[in-house]
């Protein structure tokens, strides 16, 4: 994927499924390996930021918050893109770089804004990663 283009044409059509129990507990084994690049993330090469609705949430022992969103804008690189009917995104949200508190924790229904890296998840999918606590927000 070269092209913010590329990134929106590989949005997810439905949602991603829940992040299991065994996935959230397993997360403190798997994302040190993610974080090299053992089936993990490839950065896009692009930012983005999204306005989605929350329609799920799960925080693992690898202190990731995981937040699924069916996308309502995206930019990348400042671009805003067209999207083509329901679109859904993945926010990774690592709390030790994005302090989450009961104020900014997007719950499932929020309307949350997220700015940060585009990833592709070895799991098959595209992500976005906040590296800052203004980052994410509730509108």
């Amino acid at each position: 994927m070269k092209t913010p283009e590329d990134i929106t044409a590989h949005l997810r059509r439905k949602v991603n499924d829940p992040v299991r129990p065994s996935g959230q507990k397993a997360g403190f084994f798997t994302t040190p390996f993610k974080r090299i690049g053992i089936f993990g993330w490839s950065d896009l090469g692009h930012d983005g930021a999204v306005v989605g609705l929350v329609k799920q949430t799960a925080l693992s022992t690898d202190k990731f918050y995981t937040v699924d969103l069916q996308v309502k804008q995206l930019q990348v690189d400042g671009k805003e893109m067209s999207l083509d009917g329901d679109r859904y995104l993945r926010a990774e949200i690592c709390t030790c770089q994005v302090s989450l508190t009961g104020t900014n924790r997007p719950e499932i229904g929020d309307t949350v804004w997220v700015h940060g890296r585009m990833v592709w998840d070895g799991d098959g999918f595209i992500e976005i990663h906040p590296r800052e606590t203004d980052d994410v927000k509730k509108r």
